[in-house]
């Protein structure tokens, strides 16, 4: 079993100890299910790659909008008084995020993308 692209993301509905044990109990579920079933065994050596490409934000907040969400609580608070400050410093905000994709391919049986 693998979680694969989706390890960060929050399952729903969440938040509380029996909720967590529900998604377990699903979990646990699945795999059964899975090996119940006759696999094929992969004949191809994985092909692994890995490339960074630039994933670009969104037009950038103006000076004035950072400043109104400095004024905000919590992290879009922090983030846009992180932000002045670099503006303040002289810095450039970035305008892309740099970000690893990687592929492992076993001829045309089985492709696997893994992002961070």
């Amino acid at each position: 079993m693998a979680i694969g692209c989706g390890a960060d993301s929050n399952p729903a509905p969440g938040g509380t100890p029996d909720f967590a044990k529900q998604h377990g109990e699903e979990i646990v579920a699945e795999i059964n299910r899975l090996l119940g079933r006759t696999f094929t065994a992969l004949t191809k050596p994985p092909e692994c790659r890995i490339k960074r490409i630039e994933l670009p934000f969104q037009t950038l907040p103006t000076r004035e909008q950072w400043d109104e969400r400095a004024k905000k609580p919590g992290i879009v608070g922090y983030h846009a008084r992180k932000n002045l400050a670099r503006l303040d410093r002289g810095e450039k905000l970035p305008t892309a995020l740099p970000y690893l994709v990687q592929t492992w391919n076993f001829g045309n049986e089985l492709a696997m993308v893994f992002l961070p």
